[in-house]
């Protein structure tokens, strides 16, 4: 649907009017639980076909580069899904979550500098988090976990054709956490 609309606030009347976009969605999956339930197992295919997709861009106009929302005529994405679980023991959790995702323009943009074949902005083909929880044990009422959480985003671009940079390179994030809940 509508995102918003910039039109009027922008200073080049020459910039095309934002459009609602439309998706079709298709999805093919698998979700199951073996030995015991110590192993699930979660993975969607995926495809979503993008009518008038609204993106970021940045345009060129009379008062130099401005964002703006815009209509990248249509897109494809596709790709997997997964959020895999292992627990090897009652007390320790083991998953792994992530997509990796092929999403790009199916028809020139001309206006926002498009072309049929561009990397959408912002998505990058894979991300993953691995999660590891240990629980030491109740003591009193309260449970208490010890985790640690590794994090990956692939690069991805900032903008289309000759603009696109991939100055949002990829991320790794590392963390480790205490959850104390009272049962």
């Amino acid at each position: 649907g509508l995102q918003g609309d910039w039109s009027s606030d922008v200073c080049s009347s020459d910039l095309p009017p934002l459009l609602p976009d439309s998706t079709k969605n298709y999805e093919i999956g698998l979700r199951t639980d073996l030995l015991e339930n110590r192993v699930s197992i979660d993975v969607t295919l995926f495809q979503i076909d993008w009518k008038d997709a609204q993106v970021l861009s940045i345009v060129d106009t009379p008062a130099g580069p401005f964002g703006i929302n815009g209509n990248a005529g249509t897109a494809k994405s596709k790709g997997l899904e997964w959020n895999l679980g292992f627990r090897p023991t009652d007390n320790l959790l083991i998953t792994l979550v992530g997509a990796y995702t092929d999403a790009t323009v199916t028809k020139d943009a001309p206006g926002l500098g498009a072309s049929d074949g561009d990397d959408l902005p912002f998505v990058s083909d894979i991300q993953a988090t691995l999660n590891v929880d240990w629980t030491v044990g109740s003591f009193a009422g309260f449970d208490t976990v010890l985790g640690a959480t590794y994090s990956y985003t692939g690069e991805r671009y900032t903008n289309f054709g000759i603009a696109a940079t991939t100055d949002r390179k990829s991320t790794r994030l590392n963390s480790s956490h205490l959850v104390i809940s009272y049962a």
